[in-house]
């Protein structure tokens, strides 16, 4: 596994804005209204378990009020939060139909081939990108990433060879932590299946 602490040795740096587009999400005219036979679906905050795991399952259906076709994600495009409290990025992996992307996101799409959006996701989320936006965020009630600043952060960027070794040790982390909060879920069911029945037993024996 890689040292999130340290700085990766002969890379490239660029600023983001010479790399990647930057595309501001879906911002709706008024509260975001629930239709279930809604052609769309749009990305919030709230869909999010971590930085690591986007529940597409349960994403809200809705009409959009105004043309969606600028805001509609694809298979490689890395969501960064811009506002709330924590500015994580995540790539998505796979199409989502008809998926817009919430105005609480930017929409990193990358116009070269020399980074991977699953390690432009990865770094973003360091260390070394965080202090740039815990320096850099609005001083207001909840804080802000404007587009200027994470247009003019410097991402490091090492060989495709590097950037692969580093998303395939990630994704298997994550894959190996997905098994065991599996695992703890079951072994929670199960114990409580036992309290359970132990209990009712008890209570039978009572009677």
């Amino acid at each position: 596994m890689y040292n999130n602490n340290q700085p990766l040795d002969n890379v490239m740096t660029e600023p983001l804005d010479r790399i990647a587009d930057i595309i501001v999400g879906y911002q709706a005219k008024s509260r975001l209204q629930e239709k279930q036979d809604g052609l769309f679906r749009i990305i919030q905050g709230k869909d999010f378990q971590g930085a690591s795991w986007l529940k597409a399952d349960t994403l809200l259906s809705f009409a959009p009020e105004r043309n969606p076709a600028p805001y509609v994600v694809h298979e490689r495009d890395v969501l960064f939060q811009a506002r709330g409290t924590e500015h994580f990025a995540y790539c998505l992996e796979k199409e989502l139909v008809n998926t817009l992307a919430s105005s609480s996101f930017y929409i990193v799409r990358l116009k070269t081939e020399k980074v991977m959006p699953q390690y432009l996701a990865w770094w973003l989320n360091q260390k070394v990108a965080q202090a740039y936006f815990n320096v850099h965020a609005s001083s207001t009630a909840i804080s802000f990433i404007s587009k200027h600043v994470l247009l003019q952060l410097e991402l490091e960027m090492p060989a495709i060879i590097t950037q692969k070794k580093i998303c395939q040790a990630i994704k298997l982390w994550q894959q190996e932590k997905n098994l065991r909060n599996e695992l703890a879920k079951k072994r929670s069911r199960l114990i409580n299946e036992l309290c359970l029945n132990a209990a009712q037993q008890q209570e039978r024996y009572r009677k």
